[in-house]
């Protein structure tokens, strides 16, 4: 997977920006820097913006048709594999109970659920998943169901990913159809990360593919992605992700990676990153690793992000990351509506979050509304060339400082930046600075009724 292709080549220029050096995010003052301005508004919040209702029934398929039972065994992979075998092409369903150790690498075409038990991914595959998925396969979790991450570790090459579309294990251009995974909890314990290449539930290029409802904690590397290599002309479409909760993970939470009509909404990123781990972890990314990749019609909103409590302590990473550098003209139709982001209260403690919503590139179209950012250390919003998109009733608590002003906007142009509420709150003892910049050849710019006039460096 090449989706942190992007964060390798511009570590050391564009996203400096992003994790910085710790020494400036440390509050250098015992107090928050005045603005020479009245930087509240006491006037009345606007509603949310009124977000896509997804139908969920195509996502929520079932095969139906013979049902086969397997129980806890020494090795769940070769027994589960033998039910897919007796099922044969007919529609089905293999049920799996009794926990245990998962030593064979799992195909199926069937739906697959797990009953209650703690199940261990013991294969040696580092560059596929423990379970593939083939088209047209639901894999549930039903009650208390625990998979816990690979361990298997090669010349740096760890096994990461727990389920993996099988046309995507097979070559990451390749494409699937239908494939859900809901339910499961999956807890990380491989010690050896590899950068924020593989995910742990990796779809490639899927369409009407979904994550519903799993809880994934301490996986090391990116939680879920839609999205894999465009090099055969394909790109994941109508894919969702909801109801999901990402702790701690090293990587991204949820990535969008050459991808259409994605909608990623009412999810739970909390804590990213782990101790000794690289830094640099969003909670949404959404980008391009070529010109020929997709990122159009990409929804999220209604999620929660939460740093607070991050072990990296500092610079963590940017809530929301959408990245276009590599100008895809197939990038319109982006919204970030509703979503809460927070480094948690501004402390000296808290400053993890680096940056809350961060654009790289243009997304001409896209709209950025109704968003809350609190005690993001460097930016409450960053905008690196973008052009022709909207920015609209956010809500900027307690950002930037140590030099960093709350919104800073470089190059791009002909965007618009209407009712952005930019302020510190009376009582706050850290450095942040509530301000508008608008700096290195960004024009034709729009702003207004803002909080805080902006200010041309």
């Amino acid at each position: 997977m090449r989706v942190r292709i992007l964060t390798l080549l511009y570590a050391q220029t564009l996203l400096l920006a992003a994790v910085g050096f710790p020494k400036k995010l440390v509050p250098a003052f015992p107090r928050s820097t005045p603005a020479p301005f009245e930087t509240q508004r006491n006037g009345p919040k606007p509603s949310p913006y009124p977000t896509p209702l997804v139908d969920l029934k195509p996502y929520l398929h079932e095969q139906r048709g013979n049902v086969v039972t397997v129980a806890s065994t020494d090795d769940l992979g070769t027994a589960i594999n033998e039910a897919e075998r007796k099922l044969g092409e007919k529609p089905g369903k293999i049920t799996v109970r009794g926990g245990g150790s998962i030593k064979t690498q799992i195909v199926v075409s069937h739906d697959l659920t797990f009953q209650t038990g703690v199940y261990s991914c013991d294969t040696q595959t580092p560059w596929q998943g423990c379970i593939l998925l083939k088209d047209n396969v639901k894999a549930e979790g039903v009650g208390d169901v625990t998979i816990l991450e690979p361990v298997y570790n090669k010349a740096s090459a760890p096994a990461i990913t727990v389920f993996q579309a099988y046309a995507a294990a097979q070559k990451n251009e390749y494409a699937g159809l239908h494939i859900t995974v809901k339910g499961f909890r999956i807890s990380g314990r491989q010690t050896v990360t590899d950068g924020g290449v593989r995910q742990s539930i990796s779809f490639g290029n899927c369409t009407t593919c979904a994550a519903i409802g799993n809880t994934l904690e301490g996986v090391t590397s990116i939680g879920i992605q839609f999205g894999g290599s465009a090099s055969a002309g394909n790109h994941a479409r109508n894919c969702v992700a909801t109801g999901n909760t990402v702790i701690a993970s090293v990587a991204a939470g949820i990535a969008v990676v050459n991808a259409s009509d994605v909608w990623v909404y009412g999810n739970t990123i909390l804590r990213p990153g782990r101790k000794g781990g690289p830094g640099g972890v969003s909670g949404v990314d959404v980008e391009t690793n070529n010109g020929d990749d997709w990122c159009e019609n990409i929804k999220i909103y209604n999620n929660h992000i939460d740093y607070q409590g991050s072990a990296l302590k500092s610079a963590a990473g940017s809530a929301v990351l959408a990245q276009n550098v590599y100008h895809s003209s197939r990038s319109g139709g982006l919204l970030i509506a509703n979503n809460y982001i927070t480094g948690g209260p501004p402390t000296v403690e808290n400053i993890a979050l680096s940056n809350g919503i961060y654009f790289t590139g243009m997304f001409p179209g896209g709209l950025v509304t109704n968003n809350i950012v609190r005690n993001a250390k460097q930016h409450g919003l960053l905008l690196y060339g973008s052009r022709g998109a909207t920015f609209r009733d956010l809500e900027l608590d307690s950002c930037g400082g140590g030099g960093n002003p709350a919104v800073r906007i470089v190059g791009g142009g002909n965007n618009r930046f209407i009712r952005l509420r930019v302020y510190t709150p009376p009582g706050v003892m850290v450095n942040t600075w509530p301000v508008i910049w608008e700096t290195e050849g960004s024009k034709d710019n729009v702003f207004e009724g803002n909080s805080v006039p902006v200010e041309r460096r």
